[in-house]
């Protein structure tokens, strides 16, 4: 898993071997928003 972090912009790029639905199910138990933006 390869991530980057953009704190002033509140987005977060994932690159990982899991599916989409799996990343943004984990994302949101964190009970903040969160969508998905397309690729990169």
């Amino acid at each position: 898993v390869k991530y980057d972090i953009d704190l002033p912009n509140k987005k977060v790029c994932i690159e990982s071997e899991h599916s989409m639905d799996t990343l943004l199910a984990t994302l949101k138990k964190t009970g903040k928003t969160v969508s998905y933006l397309g690729l990169e």
